[in-house]
């Protein structure tokens, strides 16, 4: 296959996140607004989608993108392209290209949704962690958090774009009216019934924390109704922080393999920091310890990079592959802890900081279309202060070079005037 911009996805699969439908988990709808016109910059809203899932996969949205594909580039498929440039040739979309081949290619007709075999679904925002990079759309215990900062994600959406387990309406005339709602979102997976399921393959499941989900064994049961375990993969996107009960790991161990990426983000206590009431320890031993117990796992660790633990990343995959596990990493985006909008001396003293490893060549790469922002900075540096503040934690104690050099040089490269435009300048 030698298209550099077809996806076998959006023939073969879809993704249910609790903001709505979209064509992955790698989708970025922030991009596709600003790069494909409009056209694809937005989530299906699930009410909308689950009257005919079909009619969407087979027209709309995921026609227009399988048309676009096949023309260029597409802005929200920019995180395969850039590691398929500067860093890993196999991603999510050269992946599902060499698995679906016999069934869909770049010569495809884009009038036509092909076959179901790939579902990702976030079954809800149940979490017991709260990441700096997430936000309470994706954890239920970031709401009073996000509340502090002032953020309440689920007014950025349209109504009905999720299923709340209260009623939308009064979550947010709640929210108006100063008052704490419920703040757990659930996707009803009940519109999985009217597909035909019968040649999925894979189903990759994410959260908040599926382990701890209620609505996980219901999914479970619903999907083992259509396929048999036999020849289905389920992929889990886990914090590693809660073990699995009995009757879970009893119905994984029907499956013809279970896949299990556990988000790690550095071995050494950044990630706790990173990942708030997380121990990077018992993570590492509750998996191994799955592990042992199932025949069928597939165990790998993976790392997002921020700003807090980039200095950390060699010797975190280092040490998970001397364990003899796989080690793969991506990138904070739409965050202010996202290593896109650093100043120049960071991009320096992070360089020193790698030196001598692969990542040195990884973030010469990563910085190449990457330019400061003054006003990212400065919100980066207020909310690692207050949200310390909140947490009652301090950045020393986890990072004492990267806190000794943002006291020295958080401001080196904004000298002169305060900018009228950035709000957080009599803040830092």
């Amino acid at each position: 296959m030698t298209s550099k911009t077809f996806c076998a996805l959006p023939h073969t699969s879809f993704t249910i996140s609790t903001k709505g439908v979209r064509p992955c988990c790698r989708w970025d709808k922030w991009r596709s607004k600003k790069i494909d016109n409009g056209k694809m910059g937005f989530d299906i809203p699930l009410s909308e989608f689950s009257q005919d899932p079909q009619g969407h996969l087979e027209n709309g949205y995921f026609k227009t993108l399988r048309e676009e594909q096949l023309k260029g580039e597409v802005g929200g498929c920019h995180k395969c392209y850039f590691d398929e440039s500067y860093r890993d040739k196999h991603t999510m979309r050269t992946h599902y290209n060499e698995k679906y081949k016999n069934i869909v290619g770049e010569k495809s007709s884009p009038d036509n949704f092909k076959q179901l075999k790939y579902i990702e679904i976030a079954l809800d925002n149940i979490c017991n962690l709260e990441c700096r990079m997430c936000d309470s759309e994706s954890s239920s215990k970031l709401f009073k958090r996000d509340k502090f900062l002032g953020i309440i994600p689920a007014t950025r959406y349209e109504k009905d774009t999720t299923i709340l387990a209260d009623d939308r309406d009064k979550f947010l005339s709640d929210i108006t009216a100063g008052i704490t709602p419920s703040a757990k979102y659930e996707t009803d997976i009940s519109f999985l019934n009217k597909l035909d399921l019968s040649q999925l393959d894979t189903v990759k499941i994410l959260g908040g924390e599926p382990f701890m989900s209620p609505n996980l064994e219901p999914l479970i049961d619903l999907l083992f109704k259509y396929v048999d375990p036999k020849k289905l993969t389920i992929e889990f996107a886990t914090n590693g922080s809660v073990f699995p009960s009995k009757s879970l790991i009893e119905k994984f161990s029907k499956l013809e393999e279970l896949i299990l990426w556990v988000s790690l983000d550095a071995t050494h206590k950044i990630n706790d920091y990173q990942r708030m009431r997380g121990n990077y320890i018992e993570t590492i031993n509750n998996m191994i310890q799955l592990e042992n117990i199932l025949s069928n796992v597939f165990l790998g660790f993976s790392s997002t990079i921020s700003i807090y633990n980039a200095d950390h990343m060699p010797k975190t995959k280092k040490d998970i592959e001397n364990l003899g596990y796989t080690y793969t990493y991506g990138w904070v985006y739409n965050s202010s802890s996202s290593l896109e909008f650093v100043p120049l001396w960071f991009r320096d003293w992070l360089k020193e900081r790698v030196k001598g490893t692969e990542f040195e060549l990884v973030y010469e790469n990563f910085f190449l279309d990457k330019k400061y922002d003054h006003f990212e900075w400065h919100k980066f540096i207020h909310e690692t202060k207050v949200l310390d503040q909140f947490y009652n934690v301090r950045l020393v104690d986890y990072n004492p070079e990267l806190d000794f050099v943002l006291k020295q040089r958080a401001f080196e490269q904004d000298a002169g005037p305060k900018k009228e435009t950035c709000r957080y300048c009599n803040e830092v």
